[in-house]
């Protein structure tokens, strides 16, 4: 349970910076086009929706490995963004950042009621969703200035960001073993 708390820090640590990263994008390599910016949006909420009725089709148990890969998927499309400015390939990103996260989230939340008592699961939510809070205003914070400092590139840091949260998890599962 502490292992997806503490990388469920590290994704909203990330959400964080993605949200902020957006905007900045499209107004400094697109003009500051709000139709560019809207499309951006909405795919990131198609891709939202389809993530969590891509759950609601399989038929599996969840399992939080699934999550670490789709968390993997995930940085590596973000690394890639981060490479090239390219307005196609900033939809492809935002398709996966919602496809992605919502598939995490959910399951996320259905592992954490399946490992928890009943009488226990307001109080591990509380603390969870204090974790998950606390680093969204902190990831803000500091990606205003990364997003200043790398411009585009900030995407490849926050796909970093993910690829150390799941190194940082899998040490803890290794020296839990």
């Amino acid at each position: 349970m502490f292992q997806l708390i503490i990388f469920d820090a590290f994704l909203a640590a990330m959400y964080a910076g993605y949200t902020l990263l957006l905007p900045y994008d499209v107004d400094r390599y697109y003009n500051g086009d709000e139709k560019l910016y809207s499309y951006v949006l909405t795919l990131v909420a198609v891709g939202g929706m389809l993530g969590g009725l891509s759950l609601v089709l399989n038929k599996h148990k969840p399992k939080i490995k699934t999550n670490y890969q789709d968390a993997f998927i995930l940085a590596i499309i973000l690394i890639l963004t981060g490479v090239w400015v390219n307005y196609g390939l900033l939809l492809i990103s935002a398709f996966g950042y919602g496809f992605y996260t919502s598939r995490m989230g959910i399951r996320m939340m259905t592992i954490v009621q399946d490992l928890t008592d009943v009488a226990f699961l307001g109080r591990v939510f509380s603390i969870w969703f204090l974790c998950f809070d606390s680093m969204h205003p902190f990831g803000s914070f500091v990606f205003g200035f990364i997003s200043d400092w790398f411009n585009h590139g900030t995407f490849f840091v926050l796909g970093g960001l993910v690829l150390l949260g799941l190194l940082v998890v899998y040490i803890m599962r290794r020296n839990s073993d």
